[in-house]
């Protein structure tokens, strides 16, 4: 698209893959609100090292940079919110949640309360 200048419309640039989706003018505000609310619901340390992946990671050699996303997770997987997130898990499993569910809570936010530690 640099090269030939080919333009597209939201609709467009969705279908292709290069937004995740198009909102109407009108909705914009209240679409980044709900996200931003999804994410402030998010594990901190995990943001953080996904954010920090993304950042640092761009400019490194593909295996160095496969190497900081293992110690950024590894980082998260230890953590004692990891630990408050897994137990929370087992409790709704052992209700009769299943996994799909669970993890469709988890991705709305705000399901386990996390502290960044």
């Amino acid at each position: 698209m640099i090269i030939t200048g080919e333009m597209s419309d939201a609709d467009e640039a969705q279908r292709k893959g290069l937004i995740a989706r198009a909102v109407e003018p009108d909705q914009l505000m209240d679409e980044a609100m709900a996200l931003a609310q999804q994410l402030a619901g998010q594990p901190p340390l995990s943001l953080r090292g996904v954010k920090r992946a993304v950042h640092m990671g761009i400019d490194l050699p593909l295996p160095r940079a496969l190497e900081l996303e293992a110690l950024n997770f590894m980082e998260t997987v230890v953590s004692r919110d990891a630990a408050a997130m897994g137990s929370d898990y087992m409790r709704r499993l052992e209700a009769g949640a299943k996994p799909v569910e669970i993890f469709a809570i988890y991705r709305n936010g705000h399901a386990v309360a996390t502290r960044g530690q």
